[in-house]
C-alpha cells in the first residue's frame, strides 16, 4: 500500500484487523481541505461454493458484473 501526501508516494504502514483498515500516515492530514490518496494492491478469489453474494449463481455459472 502506498499514501500519496503532498505530492509524494509513499510507502504506508498499515493494519488490518477483521473487516477494518487502519492506515498510520507519515504526517498529520490538514483539517480543512486536507487530501490523502491511498493506492491499494489486493485480489480476491471467489470460492467455488457458498458465494451466491460474490458474482456466482447457482446453476447460473458466472455473472458478470
Amino acid at each position: 500500500m502506498t499514501v500519496l501526501l503532498k505530492g509524494q508516494e509513499l510507502r504506508a504502514e498499515f493494519m488490518v484487523t477483521d473487516t477494518r483498515l487502519q492506515v498510520f500516515l507519515p504526517s498529520p492530514v490538514a483539517a480543512a481541505g486536507g487530501v490523502v490518496r491511498l493506492r491499494i494492491g489486493y485480489s480476491f478469489d471467489i470460492p467455488e461454493y457458498g458465494t451466491d453474494r460474490m458474482g456466482r449463481q447457482p446453476g447460473a455459472g458466472w455473472v458478470d458484473l
